[in-house]
């Protein structure tokens, strides 16, 4: 699929939650400008029971201002979710990696 904005108003976008997806991700990349936390909440069965790696492009400014939520906010639930974080580059965005955590 092209990328497409979700301010794009002449298309809709399909969405569905990865929860819903009939095969199960082992690999999850997201890079939703701001809404990062809407994304893996609807992945939190997946997560929890299923341990995909996750790579997530966090963007703090526009979590806060579009969405109210935090970097920390992100990261707790990852936590939650049995998820080690590592925090790889920051450039215009910060990129990070959650691994399951060891048993």
């Amino acid at each position: 699929r092209k990328y497409r904005n979700v301010y794009d108003k002449e298309d809709v976008i399909p969405s569905i939650k990865i929860d819903d997806m009939k095969d199960v991700p082992d690999h999850i990349s997201i890079d939703v400008e701001g809404a990062e936390l809407l994304v893996l909440k609807g992945a939190e069965k997946t997560l929890k029971e299923h341990h995909p790696n996750i790579w997530v492009s966090v963007h703090p400014d526009m979590l806060i201002s579009l969405y109210d939520q935090t970097k920390e906010d992100v990261l707790f639930f990852m936590d939650s979710c049995g998820y080690d974080a590592e925090l790889l580059a920051i450039d215009h965005e910060e990129h990070w990696i959650f691994t399951p955590k060891a048993p």
